[in-house]
């Protein structure tokens, strides 16, 4: 990450945590004092109030028709400047806005991927340790994803590998974001990757944005347990599903 970007970003953070009151009172006092002393800062931090306001009352869904109903205002009376200063700050503020969404749902979608290919790997297989039969699908399809489910889904039920073979199936359809698949092959996997099954709905539903009615339980019943192997995991989405990007974004 360059360090415009990373500036950037502590900035939004710094935004953020001021307008949700979570500075201490020496850190609000820092900030109150640079808004007051640095335009740049000042007009950042108005951009920023703006964006949120735009975002909050949906003024995007109507952006398109508001600029025709200006661009004919301005035909109908041409002699008239009916575009204001504040129509133009409206207008450069909602391309802002789309710029600092953009980012920031880039920004999630990253953390998310990330969570799944962390705590979720398609391959356990180690050094030195003899392939299987699933083991030898995901190394002759890597980076081919949908062949490597066509391959899976070949195994028969009666197959002493069809167990693993939907467990890694349900991990693919994860970073689909297709939880339906893949509650139906952790189904089929019975009791293998049994312990992937909770955290993997997660992310699931976190990576297809459409989390349930029952998102929050299943993520409290593993922060209830910190003796819990996805404990850390369901630490770090808590706090991301309760950030104010996730909040405002999903």
């Amino acid at each position: 990450m360059n360090t415009s970007t990373s500036n950037f970003e502590s900035q939004i953070d710094q935004f953020e945590k001021y307008t949700l009151a979570k500075m201490s009172l020496e850190e609000r006092q820092a900030f109150e004092t640079k808004l007051l002393q640095s335009p740049e800062f000042h007009s950042s931090f108005d951009a920023f109030l703006i964006s949120r306001d735009v975002i909050n009352e949906k003024i995007e869904a109507g952006l398109r028709d508001t600029l025709k109903q200006w661009q004919s205002e301005s035909k109908a009376e041409p002699k008239i400047v009916q575009l204001s200063w504040l129509k133009y700050a409206a207008a450069a503020s909602i391309i802002a806005v789309i710029s600092l969404v953009t980012f920031q749902n880039y920004r999630i979608n990253k953390i998310v991927d990330s969570m799944i290919a962390t705590n979720l790997p398609l391959s356990e297989t180690t050094r030195g340790e003899q392939q299987d039969k699933i083991s030898k699908i995901l190394a002759d399809h890597e980076n081919k994803a949908q062949d490597a489910i066509l391959e899976l889904k070949k195994i028969d039920s009666m197959d002493q590998n069809y167990g693993k073979a939907q467990s890694v199936l349900a991990k693919f359809y994860i970073r689909q974001g297709n939880c339906v698949e893949t509650l139906k092959s952790y189904a089929n996997a019975h009791d293998y990757g049994i312990n992937d099954v909770t955290l993997g709905i997660l992310l699931c539903q976190m990576k297809c944005n459409k989390p349930d009615a029952d998102f929050q339980k299943r993520l409290d019943s593993i922060l209830a347990d910190s003796n819990n192997n996805d404990y850390q995991a369901a630490k770090k989405i808590n706090e991301q599903v309760n950030g104010f990007w996730w909040k405002l974004l999903r």
